[in-house]
């Protein structure tokens, strides 16, 4: 039986076990990836792991840009909930009048 993780999920597992030549393919594709949720997660598990990886030697030049892009669909994601949340709501709203009249 093979597991399956939440994209957020899996890929903590993968960076705690990351070594500092793997780091950067991982930071690589999480630029290129639109990330649906777990952000907090997955910064912290970066971070975690950034003592480690600097005392290995491990380049660390796009450490600080992707934590910021991360930061940044973390943002997206909110707002794009929030606004889903609203029209849901407001569709409530506008049905529960219908049915009052």
């Amino acid at each position: 039986m093979s597991l399956h993780y939440p994209f957020h999920e899996a890929i903590v597992v993968i960076i705690k076990k990351l070594s500092p030549t793997e780091m950067p393919l991982i930071a690589c594709i999480l630029q290129l990836t639109k990330i649906p949720q777990g952000h907090d997660e997955i910064i912290g598990a970066w971070k975690e792991r950034e003592s480690y990886w600097r005392e290995r030697g491990a380049c660390m030049a796009t450490f600080d840009e992707l934590l910021f892009d991360i930061e940044e669909q973390k943002k997206v994601a909110e707002a794009e909930a929030e606004r889903k949340w609203k029209a849901e709501l407001a569709e409530i709203i506008a049905d529960a009048r219908s049915d009052c009249n």
